[in-house]
């Protein structure tokens, strides 16, 4: 799935700023396009997420890119995206002779796609740890940290976890995200488990 939203973002390393709807693909690798929410577009980068951003220019003009739009039509090939106070405003044909936005920072992305932040539907925010040995017992880690920010390097701007392990970390993760404390996806939390699986993973004994 896709998240078609009308509010964009400017650019982060790794990671991105909840919410981000728009996606950077490069030739080799994926890179997430942080976006500040319009309601939060003037006002300045808090400390906790300045490494993961980029660009902060309060206009923001994409250039030359391939534009996927996640409806199914084909891709559209050298257009410019215009990105004014956290929102798209326009979406047009590079070729054409309008004026770019007043003072606004333009990004020659040749050979770039643009796509919809994803939504994933079915996600986790714990891993798989290393068991002790082959009769070892299947454990799991909470991945409150590096699980937000690898969401966000996959393009997956929108996450609805699928059970939990900590779900009182993960409520207080989704705080910190809206907060805009930490990088990370717009996050829809779920309940923990009931009872274990199989009766062979002890962690999802509740």
């Amino acid at each position: 799935m896709s998240d078609l939203s009308r509010h964009t973002s400017v650019n982060v390393d790794s990671a991105s700023v909840s919410p981000a709807y728009i996606g950077l693909v490069c030739p080799k690798y994926y890179l997430a396009l942080a976006t500040l929410a319009a309601a939060s577009a003037f006002a300045q980068i808090p400390d906790g997420l300045k490494p993961y951003v980029s660009e902060d220019a309060r206009v923001l003009v994409l250039d030359h890119v391939r534009v996927i739009d996640g409806t199914g039509a084909a891709a559209a090939e050298d257009q410019r995206i215009d990105i004014e106070g956290g929102k798209i405003t326009r979406v047009q044909s590079a070729q054409l002779t309008d004026a770019y936005p007043a003072g606004a920072k333009v990004l020659d992305l040749t050979g770039k796609t643009v796509i919809p932040g994803l939504v994933g539907m079915h996600e986790h925010l714990f891993y798989p740890t290393p068991k002790g040995g082959s009769d070892g017992l299947a454990m799991y880690g909470e991945m409150a940290d590096s699980a937000p920010r690898l969401y966000l390097a996959a393009g997956v701007t929108t996450a609805r976890t699928a059970g939990s392990m900590e779900p009182y970390v993960d409520l207080a993760l989704k705080k910190m995200i809206d907060a805009r404390q930490r990088p990370g996806p717009k996050l829809h939390v779920t309940a923990p488990y009931i009872g274990d699986f199989a009766g062979f993973i002890p962690s999802f004994t509740r």
